[in-house]
């Protein structure tokens, strides 16, 4: 999760504004949740306050930039929740849901292919890699390095190489 907490739009904002973020993310952490609410109470300012553990007055200042920039968002009844929060909760979900089904087909006795062999399988339907161009082969081939006979200065004594030449 250290990634929500350095979002670029979290680490643009002032430092108390960053602190109520950091406090926001790890009590939904917490809660195991990506929305400030329970049950069916949404929590007013004083008691999302006392839950964040800030200042009323710190809250209220910062909380409107926190909204703006677009780190928590106000749903349709009033409850605030983090999209950032929401969509790392669904990856995780999501990556649950593939292990299960791994662990699922693993205990059936199936082959269950990696994560790396799924990605290229996948490519491989998409037409593999893109064919190279004749010119990407031929640079391959020009060679780097030429030999050049005597020396600069003399103080090399024989042939040496050159770049480029």
């Amino acid at each position: 999760m250290t990634s929500l907490k350095a979002d670029p739009r979290a680490r643009a904002l002032p430092l108390g504004a960053q602190f109520l973020w950091h406090r926001t993310v790890d009590l939904m952490r917490k809660l195991d949740q990506c929305v400030l609410q329970f049950a069916e109470h949404i929590p007013s300012l004083p008691e999302l306050a006392g839950l964040l553990d800030v200042p009323e007055p710190e809250l209220e200042a910062y909380l409107p930039s926190l909204q703006t920039w677009g780190l928590l968002v106000p749903d349709m009844r009033g409850a605030l929740y983090a999209p950032l929060v929401l969509r790392a909760q669904q990856r995780r979900q999501a990556l649950a849901e593939r292990r299960r089904q791994q662990e699922e087909a693993a205990a059936r006795g199936e082959d269950v292919p990696s994560a790396r062999v799924r990605a290229s399988r996948e490519n491989g339907a998409k037409g593999g890699r893109r064919p190279r161009s004749v010119g990407d082969h031929a640079q391959r081939q020009m060679p780097l390095l030429q030999v050049m006979s005597g020396s600069a200065g003399g103080h090399l004594g024989g042939s040496y190489r050159v770049p480029g030449w």
